[in-house]
């Protein structure tokens, strides 16, 4: 699902010298075919950066929108296998 990542975070603001967002990113034009997620955020950040999960995973997925991931084939798969197992375990 790293495709998903860009997709819904279009909009999203990349995070700064102080590590909150201040610049709009936007996704790529085929989410589903970025196969490095972090590489892809990494290109991103300010010059001299690099997307850092322990940074900036929380503040990025604040910002996640899932119903725009849901536009993504695979998210929307791993959505509907989820909501599956969680029907099966209630």
């Amino acid at each position: 699902m790293p495709g998903a990542v860009g997709a819904a975070t279009h909009g999203a603001r990349r995070p700064g010298a102080d590590e909150r967002c201040d610049e709009a990113v936007d996704p790529p034009d085929d989410p589903e075919a970025v196969r490095d997620a972090k590489g892809w955020l990494s290109a991103r950040m300010p010059p001299g950066r690099r997307y850092r999960e322990t940074l900036h995973q929380a503040s990025f997925s604040n910002m996640f929108d899932l119903d725009l991931a849901r536009a993504a084939p695979s998210f929307d798969k791993l959505w509907r296998d989820v909501g599956s197992l969680i029907g099966a375990a209630g």
